[in-house]
């Protein structure tokens, strides 16, 4: 049975009520804890959880609910408004929690207009997955800075707080599952996240503020998308040898992919939307098999030829259509195709199209050829109007 928290507020009188099929109505779990059990700051000798899912939506709920004095929450944590919007201003109450956990549940703060500080929650070290969203007034998440663990599940979510800065608060994280950071216009800092080894996945988007990735020191990333953002390097991911998906779009002022060099082994690329890119400088060290390559909508891109190391394009089929390939398409400046020469296995989808000055696309010739028999190929729309019949025939590149 799902068990809920709810505040009434009468003058100056404050009572609480949760239901649970295993206790009566207003008493908590006590629990005493070993030496070191639980982190925190100020721990208090019988640590008082409180059982179910706790909702906040109020300033008043808030106070009423740190005057127990609870140091945990075993349920599902919820403070803001969760259909219009709060009256929040301050979590300083909620400094005796230490931890909001439990498999599979949720520490949202959402739709608090006026907070601007996290503040109250800066002794909380375990949870399993939160989300801040719609906070418009949050600087910065400087009072989550006890925040050490994540369970299996855990992921934090930062989305559409309209004035964060920064991620100052994240440092004592050093493994997440999963990071997302979207549609925060006025972010323009990653320092909290430099000591953050290792990512199951990482989204940065919709930061147009954001010039600089620096504090991202991660060696291994599983997923890496960076999107609508006002990166001008990648320089500071130098330190990046392992990762399975990269995704760079939207990126207008980035001229290179220059910190990538760490990476060897990829499963797929996706490099799409970027005005100002010249070059794939930093793929040069890709070698042998990628399962999906995408170089699409990038204007001013010339040259493929940095992915002469990439050997294979390979990937599984999806029912009766191959999920990954290459895709050529929409590359207004691109001339030539010298660098895909040494690819010598290909199963998949291949697009190359829509690329206004493309002159000599006879790289494609080992493609053509080894390709497997269902492989599903488009060439067409290219300044030079060759088929694939003439680029295997050698018939493909004009002056």
């Amino acid at each position: 049975m799902k068990k809920s928290y709810l505040f009434l507020v009468l003058l100056a009188a404050l009572s609480f009520s949760c239901s649970n099929d295993d206790k009566p109505a207003d008493e908590p779990v006590v629990i005493v804890p070993e030496e070191g059990e639980q982190p925190g700051e100020e721990q208090p000798a019988e640590c008082l959880y409180y059982n179910g899912d706790a909702i906040l939506t109020t300033q008043a709920e808030v106070d009423a609910f740190g005057a127990n004095h609870y140091c945990g929450v075993m349920g599902n944590f919820y403070i803001g408004s969760q259909n219009g919007v709060s009256n929040i201003t301050s979590l300083e109450p909620l400094k005796d929690i230490v931890t909001a956990t439990g498999t599979g549940f949720t520490f949202t703060i959402k739709n608090n207009p006026n907070l601007v500080s996290l503040e109250g929650l800066h002794n909380i070290a375990n949870v399993s997955k939160v989300l801040i969203e719609n906070n418009a007034s949050l600087l910065n998440l400087q009072g989550l800075r006890a925040l050490t663990n994540f369970d299996e599940y855990g992921t934090l979510r930062i989305n559409n707080n309209a004035s964060l800065q920064n991620l100052t608060g994240l440092e004592a994280i050093t493994k997440m599952r999963e990071l997302l950071v979207t549609n925060n216009p006025a972010l323009i800092s990653c320092i909290g996240l430099k000591n953050c080894t290792e990512f199951g996945q990482l989204t940065i988007s919709s930061s147009p503020q954001l010039a600089t990735l620096n504090g991202i020191t991660a060696a291994t990333i599983g997923d890496l998308s960076l999107k609508d953002l006002g990166v001008a390097s990648l320089s500071v991911l130098n330190g990046l040898t392992e990762a399975d998906y990269i995704s760079i779009e939207f990126l207008p002022n980035l001229t290179t992919l220059q910190g990538l060099e760490g990476l060897i082994s990829v499963s797929g690329v996706s490099v799409r939307n970027n005005a100002g890119l010249t070059s794939l400088y930093g793929l040069q060290n890709l070698t042998g098999n990628v399962n999906s390559l995408v170089i699409e909508g990038n204007n001013a891109i010339v040259s493929v030829e940095h992915l002469l190391s990439v050997t294979s394009i390979t990937n599984t089929l999806n029912g009766t259509n191959y999920l990954g390939g290459l895709t050529l398409r929409n590359n207004a400046s691109l001339i030539s195709l010298n660098g895909l020469q040494n690819i010598e296995q290909f199963s998949g989808n291949l697009y190359v199209t829509q690329n206004n000055a493309l002159k000599n696309l006879c790289a494609l010739q080992s493609i053509l050829i080894n390709k497997t028999s269902n492989s599903y190929v488009s060439v067409y729309d290219n300044l030079n109007p060759v088929t694939p019949t003439d680029i295997i025939a050698g018939n493909c590149s004009i002056d």
